[in-house]
């Protein structure tokens, strides 16, 4: 007879549920500090950087986006679904 709940006990589905959350953080913070230091390598390029540099509203405004989009990153890994009835590597 098949059964109707998931295969796995709980405890280990919550180890790898943590274990995806872990590695997506990961990848995307990854991803957005390769992104900061892309922009870093472009500033240089920009007409009247020190001025923008000057301001500390600029840098507040763009140091809070990035803040911004850390935790949706971290909420975007929270709440991805994992799928309870396939296997495990296919739901990472």
């Amino acid at each position: 007879m098949q059964e109707l709940g998931p295969v796995l006990p709980f405890y280990v589905m919550v180890v790898f549920w943590i274990a995806k959350v872990i590695i997506l953080v990961l990848i995307c913070s990854f991803l957005a500090l390769l992104g900061i230091r892309m922009i870093d390598v472009l500033i240089p390029r920009i007409p009247k950087r020190e001025r923008v540099g000057e301001n500390p509203i600029s840098i507040g405004l763009f140091i809070g986006g990035f803040f911004i989009f850390v935790g949706l990153v971290i909420h975007g890994a929270l709440t991805m679904p994992m799928a309870v009835g396939a296997p495990l590597l296919e739901t990472l």
